[in-house]
């Protein structure tokens, strides 16, 4: 994904202070990127180290706080410390399971290491760890933290990191209870059920604290998550500049105003009012025709326009194009290996080719990894057998047909009918009650 536009916002905006060295060394094994780099909460690259035959070595000077570790897709949060000097180990195929950190620092960093692994451990399973009401989902949510926290308490920490962790578990559950509408619709389409108490928790939160959102993760996306909403929400172009105009911290405005230039493509019926957001409050003409551009790809897209062209490799080897499939309706599936909610919805999809199974359609999932994790992806199809037509788009998200349609976060569906026309640019999500129906509104 490029964040250009973000850096342009981030330099005018924003600055780093800088204290004492922090060295990180190690070697990845089965990399998945070319490069390794510590980013800012905002994923902004601060020190990025090239691959040498699997070795990384690189040295930069930062605050104590979070950061995020980044190689390719793969991400995962460390806190360093001035004077931290660590070696890590990591393999590519299995990076949160797999890395390790020793030296100067390890300590805090193979206990952040260790949580995430349970975290993941716990929602093996979304629906399990998801299912019943808010409660039910708390009590689960709780008894994870408690074996995070237990963790914590017997890690041999810095006390100041053991502050900084649980103010950040706080923030964390706050964000679960905020979002648990939204991860229910995302990954179900069910409407939660929730108590009439529900909101007080979090009428209780200042989502508008510029120190919190640099420094504390899950304060930073409960805030931009509840931003965006709001201005999501809102009735009219004026409601949604009244919300912009309201908040103080520049950081979360510079982030909204970037969320706004792919909002435009992810909600096109509010397209026009996200542009004149962002023409209203930039003055970076290089951004302001970025987000024009995308205006005019929304008209390219709408229902009924021809769509572009692929021409991408198939798993079962050559190549397949869209105009090979002329004379089917055409489901694409845009995802990656990496993505969680992409891979959430290969069941549903499974199901789908076996329901329509000898009709006039076809299952199309192309594959957006970087061409580094190319090996990983015809692995993954293989492990989960994977039905339908399976490709491998030429250049990430980078790739003409990707730019095209605007996407520049997954997983998306796309519906083109039998002539390569566009059906339906912004389809629902397989798991959803609408994509059947919709779906069965084609054959009917």
């Amino acid at each position: 994904m490029n964040h250009y536009f973000f850096y342009i916002f981030c330099l005018i905006f924003t600055s780093l202070s800088f204290g004492q060295s922090v060295k990180l060394r190690g070697t990845i094994k089965n990399p998945v990127a070319q490069t390794l780099s510590i980013n800012a909460l905002d994923d902004r690259p601060i020190a990025e180290s090239n691959l040498r035959n699997g070795k990384f070595a690189l040295r930069t000077t930062l605050k104590e706080g979070y950061y995020f570790l980044r190689h390719g897709n793969e991400v995962t949060d460390v806190y360093l410390k001035p004077g931290d000097d660590l070696e890590i180990r990591i393999d590519g195929n299995e990076y949160k399971e797999s890395i390790l950190f020793l030296g100067e620092g390890a300590w805090r960093n193979n206990y952040l290491a260790a949580k995430n692994r349970l975290d993941k451990k716990a929602r093996e399973d979304l629906e399990v760890f998801y299912r019943g009401t808010l409660e039910d989902f708390l009590k689960r949510f709780d008894a994870l933290q408690a074996k995070q926290l237990a963790l914590l308490e017997n890690s041999n920490t810095l006390l100041t990191f053991k502050i900084a962790e649980k103010q950040a578990l706080e923030y964390e559950r706050l964000f679960a209870i905020s979002s648990y509408p939204q991860m229910l619709d995302f990954y179900f389409g069910k409407q939660a059920t929730l108590p009439q108490n529900y909101i007080d928790v979090l009428d209780k939160i200042n989502y508008d604290n510029e120190r919190l959102y640099n420094s504390v993760p899950f304060y930073r996306y409960l805030a931009s998550s509840k931003w965006k909403k709001d201005i999501k929400n809102a009735t009219s172009l004026a409601e949604m500049m009244h919300i912009y105009d309201g908040v103080y911290s520049k950081s979360i405005k510079v982030d909204l105003l970037y969320s706004f230039y792919y909002s435009i493509s992810k909600e096109p019926e509010k397209a026009r009012d996200y542009f004149e957001l962002i023409e209203a409050n930039t003055t970076s003409p290089a951004f302001v025709n970025a987000a024009r551009e995308r205006m005019l790809t929304i008209e390219r897209i709408r229902p009924g326009k021809p769509s572009p062209p692929f021409n991408f490799e198939n798993y079962k080897g050559g190549t397949v194009s869209l105009e090979d499939l002329k004379g089917f309706f055409v489901i694409i599936d845009i995802w990656a290996t990496w993505c969680a909610p992409c891979i959430q919805q290969i069941p549903a999809l499974k199901k789908l080719e076996e329901k329509y199974n000898g009709k006039n359609i076809k299952f199309v999932s192309i594959s957006v990894d970087k061409k580094e994790a190319y090996d990983k992806w015809r692995t993954f199809v293989s492990n989960k057998a994977l039905g339908g037509i399976q490709l491998f788009a030429d250049n990430s998200f980078q790739s003409e047909f990707i730019q095209a349609y605007g996407i520049s976060s997954i997983p998306r569906f796309i519906i083109i009918d039998p002539d390569g026309l566009i059906h339906n640019a912004y389809a629902s999500k397989p798991s959803s009650i609408q994509f059947e129906q919709e779906l069965e509104r084609l054959f009917n």
